[in-house]
């Protein structure tokens, strides 16, 4: 059975939809990019990121800053998740070659103890 189109529908309307739909994680995305122009970017960065975190999004949106802070912060947390093994093995380098606890223990608290009287 065939239903004429005007019977169902009365009117349409045609409107403009972007053709290219960018995705991250099978996210719909918008990408901001900025080319700062005066000065650093971490300053231009620590200026404009409270207002953008000011804005209000919905529930179905969500906020990720990505570029040279992303950048940054990766790299830092790298080195933040290897510094300990490193001061491990500074401190047994140093105890091996004093081939004792006292001495080490001496040279690297004196520092704290001239600025905590200063």
């Amino acid at each position: 059975m065939n239903i004429p189109l005007r019977q169902v529908v009365s009117d349409f309307e045609t409107t403009f939809e972007d053709e290219i739909i960018q995705r991250l994680n099978r996210k719909p995305t918008i990408t901001i990019h900025a080319d700062p122009a005066g000065g650093p970017a971490s300053q231009l960065f620590g200026r404009i990121r409270p207002q953008i975190e000011a804005l209000s999004l919905g529930p179905d949106y969500e906020l990720q800053w990505w570029g040279e802070y992303r950048d940054s912060a990766r790299a830092q947390s790298g080195i933040a998740a290897s510094l300990p093994m490193f001061l491990l093995a500074m401190v047994l380098i140093v105890i091996a070659l004093f081939n004792s606890i006292r001495h080490p223990l001496i040279i690297w608290l004196t520092p704290f103890r001239w600025r905590s009287s200063a």
